[in-house]
């Protein structure tokens, strides 16, 4: 399906009905995989390799989709066009970083025979040369008894995992065989028949969903609780949540089903794909909408310090992008931070005070050298990226090879750009371009007598006098 997203702010109360009207702003409309799309979307993202498989309309919806899918590096040869079938739309209007209504364009009638067929004899084909199988079932028709009954049973012979993310209220006879179930506890308890409550009853419910489908296993996601994994024999395991802040629930479930496959499919135990799962979900759902994540976030989780910090500039892209879409404010300052000092200390601590993340970007040596002179810079960009990266106020360290950051703050787009108060606001370089695209200039006052040019010179000459000290005694 294909996942849209429309961005504005509420421009009031509408005099049509009592319902608010969405501003929407300018250019900030946002196409996207969803469904197995989503899935398929997550697992490129885990770098492994994706082949789709499923049914489109004839539409210009049904070509977007398969656009999106091909750039993200999928194969797409198992996405078939049905002229008789819209392709599912799902179209979320967003206030700032608050869904407000969400529009479907959908069928869900089960597909004809002969859609039914090449879309099971593709698979069956497909299934030769992978390692694992997902299948997103949302109850639009195409997820049929008989294409899961065939698909089980090659996975059987092929001896590769099956992983199902069953639909809600769905039909959950049709999933037997599969070797994991990943229901959310809504479903869990709909496939069951139990309440989940805590790991008793979360175990009950799985151990229920295994003995009549004929599982290996079942990783019930329980929300804001995590998820418990259960196995055939008697232990679960309950893994807690790992998300650092909830915008969005969307996706996560699409999340845990790629994460599961491509562990599986690389050799891992079902314990430890939960575990990784468990904390690809958490960094999702702070995510607004259907989003991927990947091995470096995933890693970066599991490892966090400093050099996570330091970003390249496709990932600070990424980011920036995220922070923006939860209506974060970016705050942006650059410089050589040669010699790092009490007066870049204050300019970092000060600038962080102006918003919720604060992206510093720094020269490049070749960058320093040609604006500082062939001596410069005294500590190598590796370095300072590293020691910038060190300190609280800092959240993210980029380096630059240009002259200027302009073409950075064209993609950051910061809230506010910071500079030392010697630049005044006519001084800084890109400052009109963020005042053009809504931001702010903000100067912060210099330590007096601090600087890196300075402290290098007061060393120069001290290291020139020990010099001269010590001839005069070898004299």
């Amino acid at each position: 399906m294909l996942d849209r997203y429309v961005w504005g702010s509420v421009g009031g109360v509408s005099s049509e009905a009592p319902i608010p009207v969405l501003k929407v702003d300018a250019g900030r409309c946002e196409e996207k995989a969803g469904g197995a799309g989503s899935v398929a979307a997550d697992v490129l993202a885990l770098d492994a390799k994706a082949i789709t498989a499923g049914i489109v309309g004839s539409e210009a919806h049904g070509a977007k989709l398969r656009a999106l899918l091909r750039a993200a590096g999928a194969d797409t040869s198992g996405l078939f066009t049905d002229p008789s079938r819209p392709t599912t739309v799902k179209t979320r209007m967003i206030a700032r970083s608050q869904q407000m209504l969400r529009v479907d364009e959908e069928t869900d009638v089960e597909i004809d025979a002969t859609a039914a067929r090449r879309l099971t004899a593709f698979c069956l084909k497909a299934i030769r040369r992978v390692d694992a199988v997902v299948v997103q079932d949302h109850a639009k028709g195409t997820v049929t008894r008989g294409l899961v009954a065939e698909l089980a049973a090659a996975c059987r012979t092929q001896r590769i995992p099956l992983i199902i993310d069953p639909a809600p209220n769905g039909d959950y006879a049709k999933y037997r065989g599969a070797t994991v179930l990943t229901p959310n506890r809504s479903e869990a308890r709909q496939g069951a028949g139990i309440e989940i409550r805590d790991e008793k009853t979360a175990a009950l419910a799985g151990r229920k969903l295994i003995r009549s489908l004929g599982l290996d296993a079942a990783v019930i996601t329980l929300d804001s609780e995590g998820m418990a994994v259960v196995g055939q024999v008697r232990e679960v395991t309950m893994l807690p949540a790992h998300a650092l802040e909830v915008f969005d629930v969307t996706g996560a479930g699409d999340v845990v089903s790629a994460t599961i496959a491509v562990c599986l499919a690389s050799g891992a135990s079902l314990p430890d794909a939960a575990a990784l799962a468990n904390v690809a979900a958490g960094i999702e759902v702070g995510k607004i909408g259907v989003a991927t994540v990947s091995r470096r976030e995933i890693l970066e989780r599991l490892h966090g310090g400093a050099e996570s910090k330091i970003k390249t500039r496709a990932d600070l892209a990424t980011v920036c992008e995220d922070l923006h879409s939860r209506g974060r404010k970016i705050v942006f300052t650059n410089g050589c931070f040669d010699l790092l000092h009490i007066g870049h200390i204050r300019l970092l601590t000060a600038a962080r005070k102006f918003g919720d993340a604060l992206v510093v970007a720094i020269n490049s040596d070749a960058s320093a050298r040609r604006i500082k002179g062939p001596e410069r810079p005294i500590v190598p960009e590796d370095a300072r990226a590293g020691m910038l990266a060190a300190l609280e106020p800092v959240s993210y360290v980029t380096v630059y090879d240009e002259d200027t950051p302009i073409p950075l703050l064209k993609l950051v787009r910061p809230d506010v750009i910071v500079k030392g108060g010697e630049y005044g606001k006519g001084g800084v370089v890109g400052g009109k371009l963020v005042e053009s695209m809504g931001g702010r200039i903000e100067n912060v006052a210099m330590v007096p007598g601090v600087s890196t040019t300075k402290i290098a010179e007061r060393a120069r000459l001290k290291a020139g006098k020990k010099q001269q000290g010590r001839r005069g005694y070898v004299d």
